[in-house]
């Protein structure tokens, strides 16, 4: 994976970018509680429990998408394949 695809965001819309920053709240509150990271707290902690956040959110997708187990390979609009569940 080159390093101009694991900066890519995902376009959304306004709904999904409110309900978007209100995980991202709930998640640092989470982590590390009501206040949010504290400013000492270094990038690779932060990154670290993103990391954590996007495997849950992963797996969470993968549950939602009933033909992942049994279905052959599906392209998405920008080439990458949804697998069936071999990572």
């Amino acid at each position: 994976m080159g390093m101009d695809s694991r900066n890519e965001d995902l376009t959304l819309s306004p709904l999904a970018k409110q309900k978007f920053n209100e995980l991202v709240a709930l998640l640092a509150e989470t982590g590390f509680g009501p206040d949010g990271p504290s400013p000492d707290t270094d990038f690779a902690t932060i990154e670290r429990f993103g990391h954590r956040a996007g495997r849950m959110l992963g797996r969470a997708a993968r549950s939602a998408l009933p033909f992942w187990a049994e279905g052959p390979a599906l392209s998405q609009p920008n080439g990458n394949a949804l697998g069936n569940g071999a990572d």
